[in-house]
């Protein structure tokens, strides 16, 4: 019996899941990778990097997904014995947690019907506007992002594939305590 490189194990009946599927098992009890993230104190992107194989799991960060979820150390890392059940505590415990790691949702989404008056939107810099907002959401711990953006296009503007709308910029800005003229390349 002996591990691959994404942590599956070998057996006599096959091959249990990895690592990361396992993590996404995680996910689903509680609603989401945001909502696991939340529960676990980590930023969602990198719970997103662990499902999808993108980044290895240090033994350090299994034990802290282990103790902060809870769930069995040897199910997470090696799949031995039950996964954990389905809690709706566990799971209205996470989305709470999630509930509070968005403080500035409301506020930002209902500041302003116009966002972007007054902004030369004709000249933003996409490249940079681009750059400037993967920084952002890839340095920071709080997910504002995922809940203006949404999971899809949050993924994709991680990717580097895509640019939010220019009312979306003004509203990560806010969110994120930047000037929008900044964010959008207006400005250095």
């Amino acid at each position: 019996m002996g591990k691959n490189a994404r942590g599956a194990q070998g057996s006599a009946t096959g091959v249990k899941q990895g690592i990361p599927e396992r993590i996404k098992v995680l996910a689903d009890l509680v609603g989401s990778q945001a909502a696991l993230a939340a529960q676990v104190e980590m930023g969602r992107h990198s719970i997103w990097e662990y499902i999808t194989g993108r980044r290895d799991v240090p033994k350090t960060t299994l034990l802290l997904i282990a103790g902060r979820f809870p769930c069995s150390i040897d199910w997470l890392e090696r799949g031995v014995g039950e996964p954990p059940k389905v809690s709706a505590q566990r799971a209205v415990e996470a989305k709470e947690k999630l509930r509070t790691y968005r403080p500035v949702r409301d506020a930002v989404l209902t500041a302003h019907q116009k966002p972007s008056e007054g902004l030369d939107v004709e000249n933003v810099r996409l490249p940079l506007a681009m750059a400037r907002v993967r920084q952002m959401i890839q340095a920071s711990e709080i997910p504002h992002s995922l809940y203006i953006l949404g999971e899809a296009l949050d993924h994709e503007v991680l990717e580097g594939r895509a640019c939010p709308s220019t009312e979306l910029l003004v509203d990560l800005a806010k969110a994120y305590g930047v000037k929008a003229t900044w964010l959008m390349g207006l400005e250095n």
